[in-house]
């Protein structure tokens, strides 16, 4: 019988992408947050405009657990990972639990909510529409706080339920699986669109810069 090892499930782009978007969301909302620090707010929510596009596509051509068809589950799968006792109501999986994948869907939709305001407010609105504009921006702004913050308690949770080494996961990419789950190499398909997804994010941020 296999016994479960670190393996490689969560490719490099993704992890990337987690925490850039984290880093580029904490810094747009907090840090800079204000009339003082606009430029700076406009550049790292472009940044994680950016990320959150390219995000969308590698959830179609990244690697087998980052894809949507793979952690979009359904509420009997949720029910089982408030399971403690019962190894038979938890089993063994990898990629995203089933909770987590839908409060990242949430998450994503949020994130690109607040980008495609943002960048209306600050480009195509007038006076007559900027403050109509800058309700939804802060209203999904302010949902995708809440829902971070629920995504950060699911960790904690998780944490305390399964002690499984989850956080770790997403900086080495690797977490408890059988020689069958883990991923393989990237395709050339896939590193030249996630080297595009990096330059775009990168380059958006850049424009920013320039026109503001």
């Amino acid at each position: 019988m296999q016994k479960l090892k670190k393996l490689l499930v969560w490719d490099l782009p993704t992890r990337i992408f987690h925490w850039g978007l984290a880093l580029s969301v904490f810094v747009s909302m907090f840090i800079v947050y204000g009339k003082k620090y606009l430029t700076l707010h406009i550049v790292f929510g472009m940044l994680a405009f950016g990320l959150i596009l390219g995000r969308f596509v590698w959830g179609f051509v990244g690697t087998r657990y980052v894809r949507f068809a793979a952690f979009v589950k359904g509420i009997d799968e949720a029910k089982k990972e408030f399971s403690i006792l019962d190894s038979e109501k938890h089993p063994h999986s990898v990629g995203h639990p089933a909770v987590a994948g839908w409060v990242m869907l949430v998450l994503m939709f949020c994130t690109l909510c607040v980008g495609i305001s943002g960048l209306w407010l600050w480009l195509f609105s007038d006076i007559n529409t900027k403050e109509g504009i800058l309700h939804v921006h802060e209203i999904f702004a302010n949902t995708l706080l809440a829902i971070a913050f629920v995504h950060v308690q699911g960790v904690i949770l998780h944490i305390f339920l399964h002690r499984d080494g989850i956080v770790m996961g997403m900086i080495d990419g690797k977490r408890p699986a059988y020689e069958r789950e883990q991923i393989g190499k990237l395709s050339f398909l896939q590193k030249s669109i996630a080297a595009l997804w990096f330059l775009g994010s990168g380059a958006a941020a850049l424009w920013a810069i320039k026109v503001i």
